[in-house]
This record gives C-alpha cells, sequence and structure tokens, in this order.
C-alpha cells in the first residue's frame, strides 16, 4: 500500500506537469520480468531526457518435499519493488541509459519441517514434538540502479509502443533470520553461516519487457 501510494503521487506530479508542458510526452507502460509484474509512468523533459516512476510486485509460491532428509518445505518468494529513474536517450532515438532508485521490498520466506516421526534410543518423537524451522531472507529497504534500454514511452503521439529493460540492482548483503520451535529450535545458529554464504548476493539482474501507450 506503501509503494502504491507514493507511485499515484508521483503519476499526480507527471500528469501536473505535462499540463504545463503539452508539447511534451507521456506514456504509461504495463510490463514484466525479473522484478515481477506492473507498470510505470514516463515523462519526458527534454527531447533526450525522460524521468520514469514504476511499481511491480509479484509472489512465487514454494513447496515440496526433500526425501532424503525427510523434510518438507512451504513459502513465498515476494517481490516488490518501486522505481524512480532518469532515462537519457544520447541519439534522440529509443536507445536508452537508466540511472536512478529503487525501493527494495523482496524477501523470502519459507518453513520447513518433518514428514516421519523420529525414533532416538527407546523414544519416538511426533513430527509437531520435532517442530519446524522458519527462515527469512531480505536486504535493504533502497537501492541504485543502472540499466540500458529500448523505447521510449514518452515520445508523443506515438501511440503504442514495446519498451525493453536490462540492468542491475545494486543492494546490500542480505539479512537471514531463523526462528524456531520443537527440537529443531537449536538450528536456527546456522543463520549467521547462511548470511556469511549469501555476502556476495548484492547485485540484482534486471530485465522487463512492455508494452507502452504514448499520449
Amino acid at each position: 500500500m506503501r509503494n502504491l501510494s507514493l507511485l499515484a503521487i508521483l503519476c499526480i506530479l507527471m500528469l501536473s506537469f505535462n499540463t504545463a508542458n503539452a508539447e511534451l510526452g507521456l506514456g504509461v507502460t504495463v510490463k514484466g520480468g525479473s522484478l515481477g509484474i506492473g507498470a510505470d509512468i514516463t515523462k519526458s523533459i527534454t527531447e533526450k531526457i525522460n524521468v520514469r516512476a514504476g511499481m511491480t510486485q509479484y509472489t512465487y509460491g514454494m513447496d515440496g518435499e526433500m526425501a532424503e532428509d525427510s523434510v518438507s518445505y512451504a513459502g513465498d518468494f515476494n517481490l516488490s519493488n518501486w522505481s524512480v529513474l532518469a532515462d537519457y536517450h544520447p541519439w534522440g532515438g529509443v536507445f536508452r541509459l537508466s540511472l536512478g532508485m529503487m525501493g527494495n521490498g523482496n524477501e523470502i520466506e519459507a518453513t520447513i519441517k518433518p514428514t516421519n516421526e523420529k525414533t532416538i534410543g527407546d523414544r519416538t518423537y511426533t513430527i509437531d514434538e520435532q517442530g519446524s524451522l522458519t527462515t527469512l531472507i531480505d536486504w535493504g529497504s533502497m537501492a541504485p540502479y543502472f540499466g540500458l534500454g529500448w523505447g521510449n514511452a514518452a515520445e508523443a503521439g506515438k501511440g503504442l509502443g514495446f519498451n525493453i529493460d536490462m540492468g542491475a540492482m545494486y543492494q546490500n548483503s542480505p539479512n537471514v533470520k531463523m526462528t524456531g520451535v520443537g527440537m529443531i529450535a537449536p538450528s536456527v545458529r546456522n543463520a549467521e553461516n547462511i548470511q556469511k554464504d549469501l555476502e556476495g548476493a548484492k547485485v540484482w539482474a534486471v530485465f522487463s519487457i512492455g508494452l507502452s501507450y504514448s499520449f
């Protein structure tokens, strides 16, 4: 909801700017890619420079079993991002360079639990007694973005067009938090090791394809 409110404010500002500068273009884009599904609104400032605001979201459900470890897992990979970018068209055509900031709400949350009873010595432990382990992985809330692309969604009077973006979002190293209940609870100590293993995961590849309409 917070991301949607910010995007709405930016869109209103762009629409207001377009009213005062009727000779410049305004466009909207529906897109999908590595950050999910969403939309952009693009406003031309000069013949070669546009500003763009957008939001993308998507949730991937994950569930299954690891038979060799006798555990099941269930969780979600939640994508949620907003962006404020400047697009520079160096030759005034469709090729562009993009630079800006992205709000990063991406996170992975998953819970594992045993699928079978477990016998230790003379005692058999039920699935509930063995417990469960939940892991949450998230990143910093803001990330700079640099990329390139093709298409000019704000080319005045163009109508329909295609847009492609390729780039990278430079995020902080992920934070790993683990909580557990039952016999499996002591495994939360592995969170520190997992975080160290993911320390280098600071770049998120961005790719999207969109369909735009320019006014």
